[in-house]
């Protein structure tokens, strides 16, 4: 989900993981992988020098996914901050 700031990305991205945890979804979405995923959350500000190496968060991601047998959902908040380091690199 991508737009300016304070346009409600974030109450979106919020409701559909309420929806998607609480098995609010239409029938279709209820019954596909996503019903069963796990979310997670993090924030890009994690990611920017010094921090976390983000292929490594991947790599632990996948290997939950493999290791639970189910997809997982991440949601990256906080995105504009890796536009604003691109920019700088």
């Amino acid at each position: 989900v991508v737009g300016g700031t304070g346009t409600g990305k974030s109450a979106v991205i919020d409701l559909f993981v309420d929806n998607l945890l609480n098995d609010k979804l239409p029938s279709g979405v209820q019954s596909s992988k996503l019903s069963n995923a796990i979310v997670l959350q993090a924030s890009l500000r994690k990611f920017l020098p010094g921090g976390m190496d983000f292929d490594a968060y991947l790599s632990e991601v996948n290997a939950m996914a493999k290791e639970f047998n189910r997809e997982i959902i991440v949601y990256l908040t906080e995105a504009h901050l890796f536009n604003s380091y691109i920019a700088t690199v």
